[in-house]
């Protein structure tokens, strides 16, 4: 495990990554290397750029993320902690005295369930044994957000039926509209 820099201020976070090439963001306190990560944000690379080298407090919370995008921070490297500012200022947002900050560290997931990722996950749930509704439910409402390495989850092993699940909104009503419309004619 690296050891964590201290740093005072967003201007040392800015100082570090001139000499490093990486990219960070300052987070509750802490500073975390998003260099990987911005390229595979969903929002796209232009809503995390203005915000390399400072704090993302304000606007993070503006955006209204999920619990998923706050455990999110748990795979990405974190770099240092901004220390030894009296008022726990950084780039105008409260670090320290922020009833807000929900911490991310030592978070843990509460589900039972353990599954391997690297494979499909509908089978090893379909398959599972002692699973129950509420055990059910808590799963599938954690995030299973994979970014350190970036993968993509998988339900199924099959590429072909891994195809079908895999598509973006707008073939859904492109594949059954056709077919309700021609039912409907022919049942008017």
């Amino acid at each position: 495990m690296v050891a964590l820099k201290d740093f005072k201020n967003d201007q040392e976070v800015a100082e570090h990554m001139k000499q490093t090439g990486r990219k960070y963001v300052i987070f509750e306190g802490s500073v975390y290397d998003v260099t990987d990560y911005i390229g595979v944000h969903p929002g796209g690379t232009d809503k995390i750029e203005p915000y390399v080298g400072k704090s993302i407090d304000e606007p993070f919370d503006e955006a209204e993320h999920s619990r998923s995008a706050r455990n999110l921070f748990r795979d990405l490297d974190k770099v240092g902690i901004i220390y030894g500012n009296d008022a726990g200022i950084v780039d105008n947002a409260k670090i320290s005295s922020n009833p807000n900050i929900k911490g991310l560290d030592g978070t843990i997931l509460e589900s039972k369930i353990k599954l391997d990722y690297s494979k499909g996950l509908f089978w090893q749930l379909l398959t599972l044994e002692g699973l129950n509704w509420d055990d059910y439910i808590q799963f599938i409402n954690e995030p299973k957000h994979l970014v350190n390495p970036v993968r993509e989850i998988r339900l199924f092993d099959n590429p072909i039926l891994e195809y079908g699940v895999c598509t973006p909104w707008y073939y859904i009503p492109i594949a059954y509209l056709p077919p309700i419309i021609y039912c409907y004619y022919l049942g008017a």
